[in-house]
Parts: structure tokens; sequence; C-alpha cells
């Protein structure tokens, strides 16, 4: 196998606990409210409010990994490419196409859990193995968009991001530790992306509320690194008030050994 199989044991909580889901829900509710105005004054269609409700509902299940965010992720899908296609964002279309729905049902299949795993590292054959296929991943989808497209610096900026956003779907999925920073790093150039696209001269469809969604994404994985940071913390507390009772139970033991040889 190409990729270490991980019997680790040590999962994260956040995505059942459910302060983090009123979390998540309060934050949704912002910027769909948010996009939802944009809409009502003219600054967006109301496509735009559509893709980014469809998003917050699955992003909610996709810690699930159930048939339901199968599904959701081709309903994503599917509306995200009528925005993306009329723009010229080819390969940010065929990214959730064919890249975040294979993956969803890939891991529906697994049945694994999406937690990350902090101290989980790929090997040295793994990290070249990544590098080279996403390096041809960014060329090849680069060559086809701009084979359609007619501007070379929006087909660069958007296989950019949807190579960043494919590698980050990639390491969430490996649980490794290194997937936040790879995480912050998509999400940093599809919000660059977006901006210009919702700033232009030219109003696209729904971009202005792709833009907000991919900002709120931002504020969701900081929430994760906050909820997970607390878990650690606590969980190293922990582990050293073990060790000291333990530390202290091995004492007494020994002491109690001492006076029975005594009393011989």
């Amino acid at each position: 196998m190409i990729f270490s199989k991980d019997y680790s044991d040590d999962q994260l909580p956040y995505t059942r606990s459910d302060r983090f889901l009123y979390a998540k829900v309060l934050i949704s509710s912002i910027f769909l409210a948010l996009s939802i105005f944009l809409a009502l004054v003219g600054k967006d269609t109301l496509i735009g409010p559509l893709v980014l409700f469809i998003g917050i509902v699955w992003n909610l299940f996709l810690p699930l990994n159930s048939p339901i965010s199968l599904f959701l992720s081709i309903m994503m899908s599917m509306v995200y490419v009528l925005i993306c296609v009329p723009i010229g964002l080819v390969a940010n279309g065929l990214l959730h196409i064919a890249y975040y729905v294979p993956m969803q049902y890939l891991a529906i299949r697994n049945q694994g859990d999406s937690f990350i795993l902090r101290d989980k590292k790929l090997t040295d054959k793994e990290g070249l193995f990544i590098l080279f296929y996403y390096v041809l991943f960014f060329v090849g989808i680069y060559v086809f968009s701009s084979a359609i497209s007619s501007s070379p610096l929006l087909c660069m900026i958007d296989a950019f991001s949807a190579t960043a956003l494919a590698l980050s779907a990639l390491a969430r999925n490996l649980r490794i530790g290194a997937y936040f920073k790879i995480r912050f790093v998509a999400l940093a150039i599809s919000i660059f992306l977006w901006a210009m696209l919702a700033t232009a001269e030219v109003k696209y469809s729904g971009a202005t509320s792709v833009f907000l969604m991919y900002i709120m994404y931002f504020v969701y994985e900081i929430a994760v690194c906050i909820y997970e940071h607390r878990h650690y913390l606590n969980k190293q507390i922990v582990s050293e008030e073990e060790q000291k009772q333990e530390k202290t139970k091995q004492i007494v033991d020994k002491k109690k050994r001492q006076l029975k040889d005594l009393s011989k």
C-alpha cells in the first residue's frame, strides 16, 4: 500500500461536542443571513445563498461520513458548477464533481473517523508520492482550464485553488496533523480568488456568497483548532496527574514492602 494504515485510537471528540455544534450553527447562521441580505439588496443573485446553505448543511454532516453527506456533496457540486462554469473556473468545477464526490464516497466506504491525529505524519515515500501526484494534478487541470478559458491569470489562480483544496481533502481523509496548515493555505487562496470575482466590475452570479462561504470555512477551522487545542491540553493535564498518582502509588507500595520485610 502507498499509505500506511493508522491503528491509533487517539481521537478528537470536538465533532461530537454539543458546544462545537452550536458554535458551527451560530457561525453558519451569521454568514447565511449576510448572504441573504446581500442578495436582497441586489449585490448577489439567489443562487448565492442557495450554494452557501447547501455548503453549510454539507459541512455539518461531513464528519458523519453518511449517505446523507454523499447526497449533499452531489447537490453542492451541481450548484457550485452552475456558478463556476459561466465565470470560467473550470478547475474548481471539476474539483467538486470529479474529486469531492468520489472522496466523500470513499470516506463512507471506509467508515473511518474524520478526527485529525496531531502526531500522525507521512513517511518520505508517502510525501514524495503526494507531491508528484498533485504537481501532475495542478499541471493537468491548468492545461485543461487554459484550453477552455480565455484568462490565463484566472486559470492559474483557479488551478492553485483547486489543487490546494484537493490536497486538504486528502489530508483530512488521511487524518494527518499537517491538515490544518494545508487547509488554511487552501482556504486563503480560495478567498483571494473569490474576492477578486466578488469585487470585479462585472458582477458574477453567486461570487459574493461563495466568497463569504470560504471565509466561513476559514472561521470553522479556527474553531476546530481551538477545540482541538483544549482537548490536547486537557489530555496532557490528565496524563500528568495520572503519572503523579502512579508514582505515589509506587512509593507507597515500596514502603509497604520494606515494612513487611522488616517485620519478618
